[in-house]
């Protein structure tokens, strides 16, 4: 009987979590830079190595994908409106593909019409004060 009651309860708190409201990227600030992505063609999107993956978690950088469907390495989703602003906003051209990078501040620091690139995020990253005293502070 017991281990029924546990069981309802471990179901019940998946079905919260799964249901979780979307964020506001103001959330986010202070603790993650953010990538947005959205590929011109949906297949063009591939999931980071695990040495890529490192790298991004060494940077407190957090991505979403909006493609098909949306690929994220975060727990969160974002709201829609400030998603489709930030797109809106910075999109010469729809039908090419766009990058934002969002800084920890919450100020956006750069975005291209272009493939993403992470080599070219890392060299934008780490040329930002933060992560340089970031880096100073880790060694």
């Amino acid at each position: 009987m017991a281990l029924g009651w546990i069981w309802m309860l471990g179901l019940w708190v998946g079905l919260v979590n799964l249901s979780d409201p979307p964020v506001s990227l103001k959330t986010l600030h202070w603790k993650h830079r953010v990538v947005l992505y959205f590929p011109a063609e949906a297949n063009s999107w591939t999931e980071p190595s695990k040495e890529l993956t490192q790298e991004l978690r060494e940077r407190k950088l957090l991505y979403w994908v909006y493609a098909k469907n949306v690929n994220s390495n975060s727990k969160y989703v974002l709201l829609d409106k400030e998603i489709s602003q930030l797109r809106q906003q910075y999109a010469k051209n729809l039908s090419e593909d766009l990058w934002i990078l969002i800084g920890l501040d919450g100020g956006v620091k750069a975005h291209g019409q272009s493939e993403l690139n992470w080599g070219t995020i890392f060299k934008l990253v780490d040329g930002m004060p933060m992560r340089r005293s970031e880096i100073q502070k880790n060694g």
